[in-house]
């Protein structure tokens, strides 16, 4: 009974250095993969600044702020909750799919319009930022976009006459295929 016991604590000790060893990276590596991420986010950067600044953009949220007390709404569908600039034309949706019907029939709104007032710029940091007005037929937005540098993440402040705040869009920004 003591060799059964010995022999599995020799082979439990071995599985467990062996599956350290294979876990662990050395500093390089772990240097190396810093730098690929780093470096895919700047493509993925380039692409976003590329979108925004041809007006062919979307931004699909994957968190969204709202309400005075800065309610945070995490993991919403990105297919209902959206921004889009396709030229002059833009559409911004929210959809909380909380069982109640809002304007757009699914829990929320949808401004669909002609983009006016658009301004692109860079600020100091190096963020991308958009500022343009949607109007639409009984709605209509503000919004103000900041792409941060080195990347295709963003904040999008929304504000409109379809509620009494405004609300504020965490995602991606991806050119547009128009899908």
């Amino acid at each position: 009974m003591k060799k059964i016991i010995s022999y599995t604590a020799i082979v439990i000790s071995l599985t467990c250095g062996l599956v350290a060893c294979s876990s662990s990276k050395t500093s390089s590596e772990k240097a190396a993969e810093k730098r690929i991420t780093a470096l895919q986010d700047s493509v993925a950067g380039v692409h976003a600044v590329r979108a925004l600044k041809d007006c062919h953009f979307v931004l699909l949220a994957d968190r969204i702020s709202f309400g005075p007390r800065g309610q945070v709404f995490n993991n919403p569908r990105p297919e209902t909750n959206f921004l889009y600039m396709l030229g002059d034309e833009g559409v911004v949706q929210f959809a909380f799919e909380n069982g109640r019907l809002g304007l757009n029939g699914l829990g929320g709104i949808t401004c669909k319009g002609r983009v006016n007032n658009l301004k692109i710029l860079v600020d100091k940091k190096g963020d991308t930022r958009v500022k343009y007005s949607l109007f639409g037929a009984n709605v209509s937005a503000q919004v103000d976009i900041v792409l941060y540098k080195n990347s295709d993440e963003a904040r999008a402040l929304v504000s409109g006459n379809f509620n009494s705040g405004s609300m504020t869009i965490y995602g991606k920004v991806k050119p547009y295929n128009g899908q």
